[in-house]
């Protein structure tokens, strides 16, 4: 998405500008990319996975304790230690019954940019 982006805004907008990617040698499976996430893929962060849509039961069943009041943290990361955040996110649901969003972050200038422009 980010390449495709910077290809149409160079080439079909005539933007001056410049994109990198860094590329790293680890081999592993990229999960997925989520629907309707391409818009703020290029803004720098998108949501991944909500705490409710994370495939996993927090262990408490519902209607039963507390379940509906489980404790959620955010979670973000990028690059290849992505991977160490899915992996956080399953191991507080699975041991501590805590919920996490996840959120991906490909673009922290982009990010810096618009908090810069509010």
């Amino acid at each position: 998405m980010i390449l495709q982006d910077g290809v149409r805004r160079m080439l079909t907008e005539q933007e001056d500008a410049y994109w990198y990617l860094t590329v790293m040698n680890e081999n592993y499976a990229h999960p997925d990319m989520p629907e309707g996430v391409a818009e703020h893929i290029v803004r720098g962060m998108y949501l991944f996975r909500d705490a409710g849509q994370n495939g996993r039961d927090s262990g408490k069943a519902k209607g039963k304790g507390k379940s509906d009041a489980a404790p959620r943290v955010q979670l973000l990361g990028s690059g290849t230690i992505f991977r160490e955040v899915i992996a956080a996110a399953e191991l507080l649901d699975k041991d501590f019954g805590v919920k996490a969003d996840l959120w991906s972050c490909p673009s922290f200038t982009e990010l810096a940019r618009e908090g810069m422009d509010c």
